[in-house]
């Protein structure tokens, strides 16, 4: 009896030290589980800080363009910027949240770089895209440059869309990825489907069509 009563308490000491053992093991997991996280976290932020930050101010409308129509059309430019994940992209609706309205409203008139660079400085932005979009004849004209923290016009683009108002969807597209390939230093392609193509106009068809009557 002395040596079963001896065996159990054996067991039974055996057993509460494996339980012991596989608690601790848990325990330690949690912890270097949490350790790794919060060593995680400041790596993630730094990341994330050193993005640039780019302000993509509502495209002015000039002719044959309406206001509304223009920030659609900044707002894809913005969205086509993002895309990369190389940017933190800040637009309108962030101008409008972080200015005051004075703020807000000098800077959406500034016609110049510095009263721009003045206005929105609380947005704490590295770059600025800013510029026109207007209709010449049947023309689109697509011109946007980039502002440096001194005011430069660091880069500026055009695009020429002889479309229909919504093929400028592709032409901001278009410009989007000519700020890229500088932006990142990497060549960035255009789609196939947004590569710009020269379309006949229809003064070159009548002319065509004279020529092949004055033929027969």
């Amino acid at each position: 009896t002395i040596q079963c009563a001896t065996e159990y308490t054996a067991i039974s000491i055996l057993s509460a030290c494996l339980t012991k053992s596989s608690n601790m093991r848990k325990y330690l997991l949690h912890v270097l589980i949490i350790s790794f996280v919060f060593l995680l976290m400041p790596v993630i932020h730094s990341a994330e800080e050193e993005k640039d930050r780019l302000l993509v101010v509502p495209l002015k409308a000039q002719l044959g363009l309406k206001h509304e129509e223009a920030i659609m059309l900044s707002d894809v430019l913005s969205i086509e910027l993002h895309k990369s994940g190389k940017f933190t992209i800040l637009n309108r609706d962030d101008m409008k949240a972080i200015l005051d309205e004075k703020e807000f409203e000098l800077a959406m008139g500034c016609d110049d770089n510095v009263c721009l660079l003045e206005n929105v400085e609380k947005l704490a932005v590295n770059k600025i895209i800013t510029g026109n979009i207007g209709k010449l004849g049947r023309k689109y004209i697509v011109s946007i440059r980039m502002i440096n923290k001194d005011g430069e016009n660091e880069v500026m683009e055009k695009d020429v869309c002889d479309c229909p108002l919504e093929g400028l969807i592709e032409s901001m597209e278009r410009v989007s990825y000519k700020f890229l390939s500088y932006l990142t230093g990497e060549e960035v392609s255009a789609p196939e489907s947004v590569v710009s193509r020269e379309e006949p106009s229809y003064g070159d068809a009548s002319l065509t069509k004279k020529t092949d009557d004055a033929d027969t």
